[in-house]
């Protein structure tokens, strides 16, 4: 089973992402900020986390992934963000991001990520170098 959370602010995106991955994964689960995320992946067993770098309130899409890797969680995750700079990338790979789509994105090619990410082996943390 593959359950996907959806944590975008924009409704409009996260109504028609919820739809579209609702007919290839098995459950979407969708948040509109980072403190509504983090509670779904305590409570959830997500696979995936599609998740947009400017999120209202105290927490954006950066401190939900520190978070997320901080909690040992096992889900991919993939950065659905306008920041598509080649810094911007840089920087959500380094903190632990799987995959980044810049927006605006093409829907068959964000679904089909999705699918690969979920067929990959659960997140796993690096670890340090031995001496």
């Amino acid at each position: 089973m593959t359950t996907v959370l959806i944590v975008e602010d924009d409704p409009d995106i996260r109504d028609l992402v919820t739809t579209l991955l609702g007919t290839a994964v098995d459950e979407v689960l969708s948040a509109g900020d980072g403190e509504e995320a983090l509670a779904l992946a305590e409570r959830r067993d997500i696979d995936v986390v599609v998740l947009d770098l400017a999120l209202p309130g105290d927490r954006n899409g950066l401190d939900v992934l520190a978070a997320l890797r901080a909690a040992g969680h096992p889900a991919r995750t993939m950065l659905l963000t306008a920041y598509a700079g080649a810094e911007d990338r840089a920087i959500a790979l380094r903190a632990g991001a799987d995959a980044f789509v810049p927006k605006p994105f093409k829907i068959m090619e964000l679904v089909a990520q999705v699918l690969e990410l979920a067929e990959r082996p659960a997140h796993v943390p690096p670890t340090a170098p031995t001496a």
